[in-house]
Parts: C-alpha cells; structure tokens; sequence
C-alpha cells in the first residue's frame, strides 16, 4: 500500500518537516499503488532528510523482495515557501495516521482467508494542509464485524477532532456450511 508506505517514510524522519501536499491512491476498494508528497524541511536538513528516506526505502523494499515497482524520486523545489502544516502538527497527523488500522483484521479459520479486512485506499491531503481525507474501504463475510470496524474508524476520527461518514454499504456474504450449492460447487469443480 503505497499510503503506508509514504507514512512509514516520513514516520522515519527525525526533524523539521513540513507536509504541503498529499495524494496517494485513486479508488477506495484498490491497494494504492502510487503516492506523492511535497514536504518542506529547512536547507540545513534536506540532505539529512533524503538520506534517511533513501535508507528507510531501501528497508522496504529488502521486506518486499517481489515486489518490483517500489520507487522513489526525490525532487528538490527551488526555495519555495508554500503554506504548510508547521512542524507539530505534521507530527500530529503522521502519529494519527499510523494508529489506523489497514489489511487484514480477521481471518476465517474454517476458510483460511480472510474475514475482516480493511483497505486504506485514498489519502489526500489538502493544498496549505487544510484537511486530511482518507477513504477506506471495509469488508467482511460477517455483518457485525464490519460494523464493529466501521465504529471503530468513525469513533478514532471523532477522538482526534475529525469528522467521519459512511457511505457504499453493502451486505456481508457470511459462509454458510453444507449448503446445496456448495457441495453442487465442490462436485462440479
């Protein structure tokens, strides 16, 4: 997940930084793939800021040996000074996205796969850093569990001052056992 891959890059960043921008992914129910973010850090520390993301990517993708298309492209703007969130609450927002939960929450033991999981699919954050958008996308084979998870991620955002809102609810498929098409299923596969 491109997302958590960016947070974790900048979560390794010890220093004076500044989030500008932030978009990463395009559709809430796909593993985002790409994510861009302008980030403002004081001269003196840009060298320092580049080595540490250079070597916290190099730690991913040695984690992620299949996965081919981990890149990176650090650009260096010209001494521009764009509004950004100050120092803090940069802090305060990458502390607050780490907190959220992503991927798979429950497994089906009796399936082996998963039950309850979770796809943080779409940050953005705001030109000047005016607002942080994250869309995820929750799905489960059990109806509870996924309203239990919807509740938590609403419950977390109302705790840190945001605002949540559900939307695209769609029914669980709860396995059911031995039914009539399952076994027509299992004979036929």
């Amino acid at each position: 997940n491109a997302n958590t891959a960016m947070l974790r890059l900048l979560r390794a960043v010890n220093g004076s930084m500044m989030l500008h921008t932030w978009q990463g992914g395009v559709r809430d129910n796909v593993i985002p793939t790409e994510c861009t973010a302008e980030i403002v850090v004081p001269d003196s520390e840009a060298e320092q800021f580049a080595e540490t993301i250079r070597t916290e990517l190099a730690q991913i993708k040695l984690e992620y040996p299949n996965e081919s298309g981990i890149a990176l492209e650090l650009i260096t703007a010209p001494h521009c000074e764009p509004m950004a969130l100050p120092c803090e609450a940069t802090d305060m927002l990458l502390q607050w996205l780490s907190k959220l939960p992503n991927g798979v929450q429950q497994m089906n033991s009796v399936l082996n796969m998963p039950e309850t999981s979770l796809n943080l699919g779409i940050f953005t954050l705001e030109e000047y850093g005016t607002k942080m958008h994250v869309d995820a996308l929750i799905r489960s084979g059990i109806d509870r569990e996924k309203e239990a998870l919807a509740e938590k991620l609403c419950s977390y955002a109302e705790a840190i001052g945001g605002t949540a809102a559900r939307s695209g609810n769609y029914p669980a498929w709860e396995y059911v056992p031995n039914t009539k098409l399952e076994k027509t299923a299992v004979a036929v596969f």
